[in-house]
């Protein structure tokens, strides 16, 4: 109730404000109409509710099959043509899992998609 009654206050506020220049800057009332309609919808969300649902959406993948597909990414940037570092986790992506490298050769961040397939993780897709 609050932050809508706030909300109104600005909206009024800036109204008059608008308002006030367009006084001040000689326009002619009769010859220029302005409306100014204010249109806003409130929704209460509980953020710690969405945000464990997200989280465990996410959580398709197990913290040690994560670290198994870290492993497969390392090794893939082994015998790698450019000077790579600082590999890092980034996300999940439907049922892919993302990590991102800093590529020193091209001074570039690239990134790298594993997918679980027959029990083992495949690079699917690699790049800037």
């Amino acid at each position: 109730m609050k932050k809508r009654i706030l909300l109104c206050t600005a909206l009024l506020a800036m109204s008059c404000i608008i308002f006030s220049c367009e006084k001040e800057k000689g326009v002619n009332d009769s010859a220029t109409e302005s409306k100014v309609i204010a249109i806003t919808e409130t929704k209460e969300v509980d953020t710690t509710v969405a945000k464990k649902n997200v989280e465990i959406k996410n959580q398709i993948y197990t913290d040690e099959q994560i670290s198994e597909a870290e492993k497969v990414a390392s090794d893939y940037y082994k015998n790698f043509a450019h000077k790579v570092k600082d590999l890092k986790f980034k996300k999940i992506k439907g049922k892919k899992v993302i990590f991102q490298i800093y590529d020193e050769t091209n001074e570039a961040t690239r990134f790298i998609y594993l997918k679980l397939q027959n029990g083992k993780w495949k690079v699917v897709n690699e790049g800037y």
